[in-house]
């Protein structure tokens, strides 16, 4: 069968419309169709399509299906009370309204969301047993990312899922560039056999070569006790400092210690003792 077309007098417009002219379909003599009312269908196909004044458009591109406005710069895209929007899968909620509150879900925030201010990521890393280190060295073995009491699972950033940090032999790097402070707690015992007093200092060292074969590694903030007097006494060292990471390739950070005698470094599996906690505030 052959198409049937309807068609106005040349320089007219073609309008289908009820009885009262409250709802019409018209097609402008210019191309544009009109729908005045309420406009239900399956499908819309539509490459423009336009507030009814004209003054703006809801654009989608036909080859990449990118969606854009044009016109008027109050555009806005309001919320049903009882949906929102999803990922690909149609169950996983993105954004949506609840209570008349706006809940953001399911999603990674990371340095490419440089409008959002809050915390983007927290790691935290301990030493998971006791080990001698003689009269002081960088922090080089027995590291874990805390796994429980809801505190981690060991795998993922407590924030930031697996926007996370990275250790190999004691040296940490960062996952994403921005501001990030480092604060570290450092439990140290004198040797049974040690005597006197011991004094112990602790300190984070930061590096922005440390992809080097030998790294330069700067003493950001030093803390220092004269509290370990006699045998199997004990201290703790706490420290923190703000490192602005400009590489996630070259910079990196450490910790270390000296004492003036032999001394253990605590550390446990279970609970937190010797142990470095990574934030990252926001963007440089």
């Amino acid at each position: 069968m052959a198409d049937r077309i309807i068609k106005g007098d040349s320089g007219n417009d073609v309008i289908i419309q009820n009885n009262d002219a409250s709802r019409k379909i018209e097609v402008t003599n210019s191309g544009d169709v009109e729908v005045t009312g309420d406009f239900k269908a399956t499908t819309v196909k539509a490459t423009n399509l336009k507030a009814n004044d004209g003054t703006a458009s809801l654009e989608v591109a036909n080859s990449t299906g990118d969606i854009g406005f044009s016109g008027n710069t109050n555009l806005k895209i309001k919320l049903p009370s009882a949906g929102g929007i999803y990922r690909s899968n149609g169950s996983t909620t993105v954004l949506t309204e609840s209570g008349g509150a706006t809940v953001l879900a399911n999603v990674d925030i990371d340095s490419s969301n440089t409008g959002y201010t809050g915390v983007k990521v927290v790691d935290q890393w301990r030493i998971n047993s006791d080990y001698s280190s003689g009269t002081g060295s960088v922090l080089t073995s027995n590291w874990e990312r805390v796994d429980n009491y809801n505190m981690g699972d060991g795998t993922n950033a407590i924030i930031g899922g697996s926007t996370k940090m990275t250790e190999s032999s004691g040296v940490f790097t960062f996952p994403s560039t921005g501001v990030w402070s480092i604060f570290s707690n450092i439990f140290l015992q004198a040797d049974s056999g040690g005597g006197g007093t011991n004094n112990a200092s602790a300190w984070i060292q930061l590096s922005t070569n440390v992809n080097a074969g030998s790294p330069t590694w700067n003493d950001a903030v030093r803390t220092k006790s004269y509290a370990m007097i006699g045998a199997s006494s004990a201290t703790i060292l706490n420290s923190l400092v703000f490192f602005d990471v400009t590489s996630t390739t070259t910079c990196g950070c450490q910790l270390k210690f000296s004492a003036s005698a032999n001394t253990h470094v605590i550390g446990d599996s279970d609970k937190s003792e010797t142990y470095v906690i990574f934030t990252r505030y926001g963007d440089t």
